[in-house]
């Protein structure tokens, strides 16, 4: 995470990096796994829609849980 403030506006930029991993990578280690599963089934629905997860939710974390 990094706070920059831009010179010519004073705007302040707070950003923050992500990583993709996939779901066998996350698998092979058990608390990244549990705490996948636990995060993304606790998420409302109309999040889980808007952040483009929803159709496939279900399916994942089973499988996810199942490994």
């Amino acid at each position: 995470e990094h706070f920059i403030r831009l010179p010519l506006t004073d705007a302040i930029v707070f950003d923050i990096r992500t990583y993709m991993a996939p779901l066998t990578e996350i698998a092979a280690v058990p608390e990244w796994r549990d705490q996948l599963v636990q995060i993304v089934t606790s998420v409302p629905e109309n999040i889980a829609r808007y952040k483009g997860f929803a159709a496939y939710r279900e399916e994942a974390m089973a499988w996810l849980a199942a490994q």
